[in-house]
């Protein structure tokens, strides 16, 4: 019985966050769930915000500025309002592939010429597919735990194009085809089982990364490696069933400027079901825009 009523709860979560509205939903999923229903007040309360977040930046004279000026590439521009540039003691040093990191570069933007080329997962003529850096699992961020990926599998996919934000309107120009291409690019990638190894590498990996972290780091705890016993544990436990999600039970979302940590538009993907995020991170969940909702705000449906 439990098993079937988290099937259920699983496809009216993606029936709130990925398709059409029932007006009568929020009754419904209240009556059968109480207290843990998704709501449709929610969905359409991440869409209103989405629209806030758009028109107030493309009512920004500056702002409007910076972004010109950014794709640019003017390294001499004083950017105030845009986020999620690269670090200042990160500019002048050089990358593995011999560029020198500019002001206006970020961790994502022209990925392929200044990144290895092994962490790229999938690429189109449009997009990347990459790996979320951050381990998904909270425990291995004990002072920090928003630092954690939002879902077990947390990956990205973020276009070749210099844009900004889903906010930037170069993201929904041209009745949203890059968000839309980048969608399909996820879905095309996870049909393949081999790519869906690719993201169980990348999980494990950033679980060891992370532990390297916080064994080397200044703030040992001592307690680091049971930590990672666990972790791992519970990576094993989960992984099988992982491989087996379908694209519905996806999240495929978007954080809006000012709310985002990386100044390149990235989609966040990853799953929706709770056993995948016991230990990840739910504080990003009120600004994490459902790409169905941008959407449905930009083209209507």
């Amino acid at each position: 019985m439990f098993i079937r009523l988290r099937q259920f709860f699983g496809r009216v979560l993606n029936l709130v966050l990925n398709r059409d509205l029932n007006p009568d939903l929020n009754h419904d999923l209240k009556s059968r769930f109480g207290d843990i229903a998704p709501t449709a007040a929610k969905y359409e309360g991440l869409k209103r915000f989405y629209i806030r977040s758009r028109d107030s930046c493309n009512g920004d004279s500056k702002l409007g500025q910076e972004l010109k000026a950014w794709k640019s590439t003017e390294d001499n521009f004083r950017y105030e309002l845009i986020k999620g540039l690269l670090p200042r003691d990160l500019v002048g040093q050089k990358t593995k592939s011999g560029h020198t990191r500019l002001t206006t570069d970020t961790f994502f933007s022209e990925y392929k010429e200044h990144n290895d080329t092994e962490k790229i997962l999938s690429e189109t003529d449009h997009s990347y597919i990459i790996g979320n850096a951050a381990s998904y699992d909270s425990r291995q961020y004990p002072d920090k735990p928003d630092s954690a990926g939002q879902g077990f599998g947390h990956c990205l996919v973020i276009p070749r194009q210099r844009i900004y934000n889903i906010v930037d309107p170069a993201a929904t120009a041209d009745d949203c085809f890059i968000i839309r291409e980048m969608h399909r690019h996820f879905l095309d990638f996870w049909s393949k089982q081999v790519n869906r190894r690719k993201m169980l590498v990348c999980a494990k990996q950033s679980i060891l990364d992370q532990y390297t972290k916080m064994w080397e780091g200044p703030g040992r705890l001592g307690t680091e490696v049971a930590i990672k016993k666990k972790v791992l544990s519970c990576y094993r436990a989960v992984k099988k069933k992982y491989l087996k999600l379908r694209p519905e039970d996806f999240i495929f979302g978007f954080h809006p400027h000012p709310t985002h940590s990386v100044g390149h538009l990235h989609m966040h993907v990853f799953p929706h079901a709770e056993k995948f995020r016991e230990y990840s991170t739910k504080s990003h969940d009120c600004k994490t825009i459902p790409l169905q909702a941008i959407l449905e705000a930009e083209l209507g449906k």
